[in-house]
């Protein structure tokens, strides 16, 4: 973030320590030259990359903790009365507070540069392009064209992915910033105009053509939450108290959603246009505002180092570690507990971190003792809400649910703001700032990719399933290396 104007409650501490205030975790660069949070990246990051993962590895041959929990191998036929969760569980809720998280950083400065109008206008526009990726992005997937995709299938493919990248990306023109947007949206237009053009023309073993209902239903989400979420945060700004209410709103109106005939279920299942995020989406907003939450105290203003000396020192290198144990230990215990059936008490011991979190002194041990109780709350929410809607279930998704991988992604978060800025949590950073990239690329660059290469042999190759589920990871991994690569040359997919 660069520094706001006076007025707002970060700007003095902005100014007075830098972007990154003392004791923060390092900043990344974007295109732009902002700083940003990479600890938010790195949560966007792993969940883009498990996403990529959970759809490349082989189906009905792995251990059921290996797919989503309601859809058990080796049929994966969808089975609601399974309860629980597996890592694959957790990838859409992260996904969502992440992007709940980064709300405050960039409505926060258009706000100051341009006025709340600009700041509503932007959340809108957001949800506006991400309903258009998501109607895009399902017509060009390689198996929505041809059941069985033939090699020039899988070219037609692979090329809407750079027609993809053309529509939403942003370039390091060598121009002034003037001329570098125009050449932007010179890029754009044609890339747009290919899209109609293809789409146009396209056709689909349904035997129809194009057809707005045709849509990727996590962007569908996505682009709902970006509007809706970024309008309540403008709402609420500075204004804790309504956002709390708003929380609490939502989970009243799920809860009475469950009753049939009432004004509450109609509304929630009311349908505007069959091709348009819907109301029921809304339920999702419970994860984007904790988010929110977890956004706004990653921006918490730098405390001055004579509150520092008064108060102490910083946490000791030990103590750190041992939080850091305690996180992981405790997001691996949580997600097996629920998986497994065992009883909820095996994870209590995870509260123990309130011991290590005592007496914050330094800026970041301040922020890493607010996520982490934002994260023990969260998961203690969705215990009490467990025996509510059948349990903890990803769909139909239910309360518990949604605050109990909530409160995982809170801790996530606070694991990520203390490891040291390279290697693998450099790469997750840089993959996080380029999710657009990598969620195309999933379908419209690996499926290709693989297809016109190595797939065609290795499908009769008798290999293990564990080895094919370590082939998904390595095409992950070299996915993740090609956004990453993108976001290092400044090439990013921006809504």
């Amino acid at each position: 973030m660069v520094a706001f104007r006076a007025g707002s409650r970060y700007s003095s501490a902005v100014s007075e320590y830098g972007a990154e205030g003392p004791g923060t975790m390092p900043m990344s660069a974007t295109h732009e030259g902002k700083p940003r949070d990479r600890s938010l990246d790195m949560l966007r990051g792993t969940a883009i990359l498990l996403m990529a993962l959970s759809g490349l590895i082989p189906f009905g041959k792995l251990p059921d903790w290996m797919y989503h929990m309601q859809v058990p191998p080796p049929a994966h036929k969808f089975d609601p009365t399974r309860i629980g969760m597996t890592w694959v569980d957790l990838v859409f809720p992260w996904f969502l507070f992440s992007m709940g998280a980064a709300m405050p950083f960039a409505l926060e400065k258009r706000w100051q540069t341009h006025g709340p109008w600009a700041s509503a206008a932007l959340a809108v526009w957001r949800g506006a392009l991400l309903v258009a990726f998501a109607i895009f992005d399902q017509h060009v997937r390689p198996y929505s064209l041809e059941k069985s995709p033939a090699p020039i299938t899988l070219w037609i493919s692979l090329g809407m992915f750079f027609v993809g990248l053309g529509m939403f990306g942003r370039f390091p023109w060598k121009a002034e910033p003037e001329r570098a947007r125009a050449f932007d949206w010179i890029v754009r237009a044609i890339s747009f105009g290919i899209a109609a053009l293809f789409l146009y023309h396209a056709f689909y073993p349904d035997g129809t053509g194009f057809r707005l209902e045709r849509s990727d239903i996590i962007l569908m989400v996505l682009a709902y939450c970006a509007a809706v979420g970024g309008l309540i945060w403008l709402v609420t700004r500075g204004k804790p108290a309504w956002r709390d209410a708003t929380l609490l709103a939502l989970v009243a109106w799920r809860v009475s959603a469950t009753v049939p005939g009432t004004w509450a279920n109609e509304a929630f299942t009311a349908t505007w246009l069959p091709w348009l995020p819907r109301p029921e989406f809304s339920h999702y907003l419970i994860i984007v505002l904790l988010g929110m939450r977890a956004g706004e105290i990653v921006l918490m203003p730098p405390r001055s180092l004579a509150d520092e000396s008064r108060w102490g020192v910083a946490w000791s290198f030990p103590r750190v570690t041992a939080l850091q144990a305690s996180l992981a230990v405790s997001i691996i215990a949580v997600v097996w507990v629920y998986y497994s059936g065992l009883p909820r008490f095996f994870f209590l011991p995870t509260f123990l971190m309130l011991v290590l979190i005592k007496h914050p002194v330094s800026t970041e041990d301040r922020i890493s003792a607010q996520l982490v109780s934002l994260g023990i709350a969260c998961v203690a929410i969705g215990l009490l809400f467990g025996p509510f809607q059948g349990g903890l279930k990803k769909d139909p998704v239910t309360l518990s649910y949604m605050f109990t991988t909530s409160g995982l992604a809170a801790w996530a978060v606070a694991f990520f703001r203390r490891l040291p800025a390279k290697g693998f949590a450099e790469y997750l950073s840089l993959v996080g700032q380029n999710p657009m990239v990598a969620y195309l690329g999933i379908t419209n660059l690996v499926t290709p990719l693989w297809g016109l290469t190595v797939g065609p042999y290795a499908a009769s190759w008798p290999m293990d399933p564990w080895v094919r589920a370590g082939l998904g990871l390595v095409q992950t991994l070299l996915l993740g290396l090609v956004a990453a690569e993108l976001t290092r040359v400044k090439i990013v997919m921006r809504t």
